[in-house]
Parts: C-alpha cells; structure tokens; sequence
C-alpha cells in the first residue's frame, strides 16, 4: 500500500496552456444574451451549403430508389424471357407461329408441313 502512495505522489500534474476562452464569461439563462450578428458571410454560407447538402442527398436518394426499380424490372423481364425459352415448342404451336409470321418463305413452309403431315397420316392408315 505504501508503494501506492508513493507513485501517487511521483506523479507531477502538468498546467494546462490556456486555451482561447472569451473575454467575457458565459450568461446564466437568466441574462440576455447578445443578439448575434446579422449579416456575417460565413454563417450564410455555411446555412446555404447545408441547404445544398441535403438537396443534394434526397437527390441521390431518389436516383438510387428508381435505379433499384428498375433492376427489379430487369430482373422480372429476364425471368419472363428465362421462362418462354423453357417452353418446349410443340408442331402445332410452331405452325402458328409460320402463320403469324406471313412472308413468302413461311408461307411455303407451312405448305410443305401440311403436306407432309397429310401424307403421313394416309400412309399411317393405309398400314
């Protein structure tokens, strides 16, 4: 215990430098206190630069919400597209498709498979 009051007492406190303190004290709530001053540059520009700051964040914020609405509707299209390449394609729907499709190349293809399917169903029967 004696060692601890030793090095207590070792111990050398230090002054602080004195520090920029106002030349008057500070006023109880009870006193008024002086107005401050009206036109002082820096206080405006500093007002005007956080009136710009927060305008600045809902802007960014409301970019960020549409770009995150639209990922979402990229990623519902590309869902859709994922889904109709799963779809087997059947001979009748690939016939519709040739008919909505007129140009003159479909045309005779679609001919050609009609054909081909009616030979094949009278040779069927004939069997």
């Amino acid at each position: 215990m004696s060692l601890h009051l030793a090095k207590l007492k070792d111990v050398k406190f230090e002054l602080k430098p004195p520090r920029n303190n106002p030349i008057t004290p500070p006023a109880s709530d009870n006193e008024v206190q002086p107005p401050l001053p009206e036109n002082n540059i820096a206080l405006a520009a500093k007002r005007r630069s956080e009136i710009q700051r927060k305008l600045r964040n809902k802007r960014i914020k409301k970019q960020q919400c549409e770009i995150k609405q639209l990922r979402q509707k990229v990623r519902d299209c590309q869902k859709k597209i994922w889904r109709m390449g799963k779809q087997k394609l059947t001979p009748n729907s690939k016939v519709a498709d040739l008919l909505q499709n007129t140009t003159k190349e479909n045309v005779e293809e679609v001919k050609k498979n009609y054909y081909l399917v009616r030979w094949s169903n009278i040779n069927s029967k004939k069997i």
